[in-house]
């Protein structure tokens, strides 16, 4: 087992790497807290496969053990939801010695984690990321929220996890479809900080993609411990450090609103976005063409899409310009200079909305 930390001001959180399974999860956090109850969320799709097993591995290691289910979905990323899940742990009783333990992919953990920063005004929680998407980033940060109809994740908190519990296994049962998304979220590290990782990529995604088990811990470890890094130099996104993992998402968070969280998944939302910004900054005199052309081409290989085909960019503007990055009319838009080397610029929200095609 391996342990990458993230180092905060006020407390740190370890993220664990494994390939031994979860059934070990209970006797990890024994080390770390004295909570004696936990209350597992999960998704209608998780639950058949893992939560028996996590809570078989709570309760041998001597925890009290309860479970909500959601639907499975971004829709379930809701106030609607959380206020469900508020009734049921105060049907359960779940008081400030209790936590929580997020099971599943981004929206189980951004959900929970919502719920357990507000819940009681604060409880712990963990994060059990089942899906790429979740371990290389969701579930890292303490970034947590829900979405409204105007957009992606404009109610939430800063609430960090006392920790995140990684089993690189689970990685090889996800629905192929469901993988090559979460791939998305590895080349953006690439892309924005890492430039051996952005190699490795377009060296290896034949292989990624057939979830060769090294080539999968070597993503993962990469991807958190970039994470990991800009979380502990920009822990609340105050100096600028942190918004440089948004890169895409400004174009993928319309995307995915537009369509009502139905029409696209996360990471191929992002991908289109990632292909978006790589056009935009070439236009724009930010990047040469074979670095855009690199990018478009590798996320191509890897199966996501890089643009849509039946769009009206006007239809975007209104929901980017809602972006909660925009200031004074302009979006701080993430633009790329190099492989592994991006900037923020003020961008006005009709010029991004142009760069859907090629």
């Amino acid at each position: 087992m391996e342990k990458i930390l993230v180092k905060l001001k006020e407390e740190s959180y370890p993220i664990f790497l494994t390939r031994e399974g979860l059934e070990d999860i209970g006797s990890i956090m024994r080390r770390l807290d004295r909570l004696e109850r936990v209350t597992v969320i999960t998704d209608s799709q998780v639950e058949k496969r893992y939560l028996d097993v996590v809570e078989k591995g709570f309760r041998v290691a001597g925890y009290q053990v309860d479970h909500l289910v959601i639907p499975a979905g971004e829709e379930s990323k809701s106030l609607e939801q959380a206020g469900k899940i508020y009734d049921r742990l105060l049907e359960l009783g779940v008081n400030r010695q209790c936590g929580l333990a997020a099971l599943g992919g981004g929206v189980v953990g951004d959900l929970t984690g919502f719920v357990a920063a507000t819940y009681l005004r604060g409880i712990d929680y963990i994060q059990i990321p089942t899906t790429v998407i979740a371990q290389v980033d969701a579930a890292i940060g303490g970034k947590t929220g829900v979405n409204l109809p105007q957009g992606k994740n404009l109610v939430g908190s800063f609430w960090h996890p006392r920790m995140v519990f990684c089993d690189i296994e689970v990685l090889k049962t996800l629905e192929q479809k469901e993988f090559v998304a979460g791939l998305a979220e590895v080349i953006k590290y690439g892309i924005i900080m890492d430039e051996k990782l952005f190699v490795f990529l377009e060296e290896n995604i034949e292989r990624v993609l057939q979830k060769e088990m090294e080539d999968l811990l070597f993503i993962v470890r990469r991807s958190a411990r970039d994470k990991a890094q800009v979380v502990k130099e920009d822990e609340r996104e105050l100096t600028g450090k942190r918004t440089i993992l948004n890169f895409g998402h400004t174009i993928g968070h319309a995307l995915e609103a537009s369509a009502r969280y139905r029409g696209y998944r996360h990471g191929e939302a992002v991908a289109i976005g990632m292909a978006s910004a790589a056009r935009l900054s070439e236009r724009l005199g930010f990047c040469k063409g074979k670095v855009k052309d690199r990018i478009v081409s590798l996320i191509q290989r890897a199966g996501l899409p890089t643009e849509v085909p039946e769009l009206d960019e006007d239809d975007l503007v209104p929901i980017i310009s809602m972006d909660k990055k925009a200031t004074a009319g302009l979006i701080n838009f993430v633009v790329v200079e190099d492989i592994g080397k991006v900037r923020l610029e003020k961008i006005e929200p009709g010029l991004i909305g142009e760069n859907f095609r090629k």
